[in-house]
């Protein structure tokens, strides 16, 4: 059981009374067993009765105990005192007052202490106590010593009271650290998002921009994500640009601010701009699903605009309208492999299946529409339906690698099902996903998304061999 420090304190102090009061004494014992109801009525009864309330070990013990029920995770010890941090504190006070010597160590020893419970609470997720108690424990250290600013206990407090909502105190609270000259780019932030939780987005923009003032560039990247989020949700798109490119121009290697710019570009009708960011994201981080399926989407919706302005030209504008529809096609081309790229690394998106659909429709391409038909039904547990329009693909065309894979893929699932109520059943299964799949390997070598589903499946039918040289290869990739 954790004690506050002031245990060793008031034991080193000369004067303590050592009477052995039995309600004390019980009050000490059920503290020792965790029993903080009964701990609670009978340091109570000692803090009431003369006999005992005028010593400070009484007092002590009193702290001890409504501190355990402050931060306690019980709730039918925390909620015996709702105000037991309250309590601890005074019983402090009162047992420096008895021993008169309240002065201005004593209360940083206090403020140690509150501090002390006050993390733990934190730390239990006890926002309710932490808020009071680390509040608490900065006002006590600044009494006892002007220069103890720790603001990094208003920092946790507003951040206590934010997490239990208590949106009033919390913006107080931060403000009184930003006043006395908090730095941190954590109080700017917190305070961002309580001004958010209100919905003033005004008041979060200034709060970041003081931030900036104070903040060293350095260390002031979250308040930049935290604006640039707030001018996406008011679709300041302007200032939502400006601030990614400077957020790119900073942390150039991720991949996220590049596709966030280049939704930016996009809504904006800047085609190329986008295009260009999603390259850039695709060649930092290539295996990034939403950068090919943006990718994808930006050429197949631009190839729709194009041909819907083929469709309000002249009817006597016959070579101006097979250009476009030229372009048009040539877009619907461009978006094919990133999305296939995009269905390679999520192949249950609905939407990529979808829009593959369309495309493939467009073209005529009828084994892989029956390919997209077959893991849309898949997706839907419609199993029958599933097996056979990847069967039907197959013999369409039998070097189609999404066939191969996507079938392989399904058995593999299906012995997955059932491995430990049917083993036999479920090694039939994987006995068709082997060749599947290792066509799927020859059509597209050093797939690490079907390397690992081939490496699963030689494990499930005790191939340790083969599973060893898949993962061999697998090593040599991530080298």
């Amino acid at each position: 059981m954790k004690r506050l420090n002031l245990i060793l304190i008031f034991i080193l102090i000369s004067g303590f009374g050592y009477s052995q009061n039995a309600k004390r004494v019980s009050a000490y014992n059920e503290l020792k067993n965790k029993k903080l109801d009964k701990a609670k009525k009978y340091i109570d009864e000692a803090s009431e009765n003369s006999s005992t309330s005028g010593e400070s070990k009484t007092w002590k013990y009193k702290a001890d105990v409504y501190y355990e029920i402050a931060t306690s995770n019980n709730a039918i010890y925390s909620q015996l005192d709702t105000n037991a941090i309250d309590v601890a504190t005074k019983a402090l006070i009162k047992a420096w007052e008895i021993e008169d010597s309240y002065q201005k160590d004593n209360k940083l020893y206090i403020a140690v202490s509150i501090k002390q419970a006050g993390i733990e609470a934190y730390a239990r997720n006890r926002y309710d106590v932490s808020s009071i108690a680390l509040e608490k424990a900065y006002t006590y250290s600044l009494e006892a010593d002007p220069r103890r600013n720790e603001l990094d206990l208003l920092y946790f407090s507003g951040l206590s009271y934010l997490n239990i909502n208590n949106l009033n105190k919390a913006k107080d609270i931060l403000e009184l650290a930003i006043k006395q000259n908090s730095k941190s780019v954590g109080v700017f932030s917190v305070l961002s998002d309580v001004y958010l939780s209100i919905g003033d987005t005004t008041g979060a923009l200034q709060t970041i921009d003081n931030g900036f003032k104070v903040v060293p560039d350095s260390a002031n990247y979250e308040l930049l994500i935290k604006e640039i989020n707030i001018y996406l949700v008011r679709k300041d798109l302007k200032k939502a640009e400006g601030k990614l490119i400077l957020a790119t121009e900073k942390t150039p290697n991720n991949p996220m601010l590049y596709a966030a710019l280049a939704n930016c570009y996009g809504t904006q009708g800047k085609f190329a701009e986008a295009e260009t960011a999603l390259l850039k994201a695709l060649k930092i981080k290539p295996d990034f699903f939403d950068a090919y399926y943006d990718l994808g989407g930006l050429y197949y919706n631009d190839g729709v605009a194009i041909l819907e302005d083929a469709g309000k030209l002249d009817l006597n504008a016959v070579a101006e309208y097979n250009k476009l529809k030229q372009t048009a096609d040539e877009r619907f081309t461009k978006a094919i492999p990133y999305l296939e790229n995009a269905l390679e690394i999520n192949n249950n998106d609905r939407n990529t299946l979808l829009t593959l659909k369309q495309l493939y429709t467009r073209q005529n391409k009828s084994d892989k529409m029956l390919v997209v038909d077959g893991k849309l039904n898949e997706i839907d547990n419609k199993i029958e339906q599933a097996e056979s329009f990847y069967k039907k693909a197959i013999a369409a065309n039998a070097e189609s690698y999404f066939a191969n894979l996507f079938l392989g893929s399904f058995y593999l699932n299906e012995g997955e099902k059932i491995f430990r109520t049917d083993n036999p059943k479920a090694n039939e299964f994987y006995a068709k996903a082997q060749p599947l799949l290792e066509k799927s390997d020859k059509l597209k070598p050093d797939n690490k998304i079907l390397l690992l589903q081939l490496r699963q499946l030689f494990i499930k039918m005790n191939k340790q061999n083969e599973a060893k040289l898949i993962n061999d290869r697998l090593n040599n990739l991530n080298k």
